[in-house]
């Protein structure tokens, strides 16, 4: 897989990173239940075309979070625990100085 399947992917999706993959899955049943052909307005072969796009994102986003692997190390969650409070932190401040 490529950055540019990736990003085609997640442009079918209009989906923003970070996402978490049950945001993935509710989004494309979502689109799935749109496309189908009691519901769609569209084109029956249309509609099996985007459908295909569909399924084809959606196991390019289904591959990239299955095989993301994270840092489980000491030093990546202290880091990302100090990013939460710090963004906790700016967010209250600001709120507090209006």
């Amino acid at each position: 897989m490529t950055y540019e399947e990736f990003a085609k992917a997640k442009d079918v999706f209009g989906i923003t990173i970070p996402a978490s993959y049950k945001k993935i899955s509710k989004r494309y049943k979502d689109l799935m239940k749109a496309l189908h052909p009691d519901v769609s307005e569209l084109i029956p072969d249309e509609a099996e075309s985007r459908s295909a796009k569909v399924n084809s994102a959606y196991e390019i986003l289904k591959n990239y979070c299955e095989n993301y692997r994270m840092d489980f190390s000491e030093k990546e969650f202290y880091r990302q625990v100090d990013e939460a409070n710090l963004d906790k932190r700016f967010f209250q401040d600001h709120r507090q100085k209006k």
